[in-house]
């Protein structure tokens, strides 16, 4: 911290004026900071980026720091869900990213999508298929034996946002959607990875669930069984939308 410190010190008085003026703009110290921690030999880490904020400075700042895989958030191909939700990325900007990442020495690429967002056409995951096999067609070219891996997990509505009223995808469409793309992209040397459909229904049951959803923290705590704890609830989880769910937004955002 110290020698990031002393860096910026070092910068020229218009800079600082430039810094002091707009305290958002770290594009003042970019090159002190990427120098500092080079030369620091700092191993930077990030869970997952996303795709508008990559570029070439960035990617090659965590490549030199021992980077060599990359994680990038991009729940939807679906262009009309993209536009909905706020977060438009073309496959030609998705492309660039990979391109970047491979030309520059990463060697694997994982891209975080969903399945059931609100909005999404019912063979979504034909065009998760034909997406991430164009993808890889593509990695393939900037740099053979390149890796791309896909986190793919239902989409959970969260209460006090957009879609908190939204209904949770069911068990048996999310495993017929799964096991398609599982399928396909096998083929082509991809995996897949989801984290259980009971896991995400919890998330979803305590997010958006009323006082009568406490059963389920204190089973877990109990070490119930999922199927034990299905049959307590006094409502279908899967198709459950709590009727209190307005006052309840009401009290978080009040």
């Amino acid at each position: 911290q110290q020698s990031i410190e002393q860096a910026s010190e070092q910068k020229s008085n218009s800079e600082t004026e430039s810094a002091e003026s707009d305290p958002l703009d770290w594009t003042v110290y970019q090159d002190s900071l990427r120098t500092e921690l080079i030369n620091l030999k700092v191993k930077p880490s990030l869970s997952s980026l996303s795709v508008t904020s990559v570029n070439h400075e960035l990617l090659e700042l965590l490549v030199k720091g021992g980077m060599k895989s990359l994680t990038l958030g991009v729940e939807t191909f679906d262009y009309d869900v993209q536009k909905r939700v706020g977060k438009v990325i073309t496959p030609r900007r998705l492309g660039e990213c990979l391109q970047m990442a491979f030309g520059l020495g990463m060697n694997r690429i994982k891209l975080y999508l969903m399945l059931g967002l609100p909005g999404a056409e019912s063979d979504e995951e034909d065009l998760i298929i034909d997406e991430v096999t164009n993808l890889h067609k593509l990695a393939q070219k900037q740099k053979p034996g390149s890796r791309i891996t896909i986190s793919l997990n239902p989409f959970i509505p969260k209460i006090a946002t957009l879609y908190s009223r939204e209904k949770f995808m069911g068990e048996k469409p999310f495993r017929r959607k799964m096991g398609k793309i599982r399928k396909n992209l096998a083929k082509i040397g991809v995996k897949v990875k989801s984290e259980s459909h009971r896991d995400s229904l919890i998330q979803y049951l305590l997010s958006c669930g009323d006082e009568s959803m406490s059963v389920i923290i204190e089973m877990l705590a109990k070490n119930r069984s999922f199927s034990e704890i299905r049959k307590s609830l006094k409502y279908d989880p899967e198709s459950y939308v709590s009727s209190s769910i307005e006052k309840l937004e009401k009290k978080i955002l009040r």
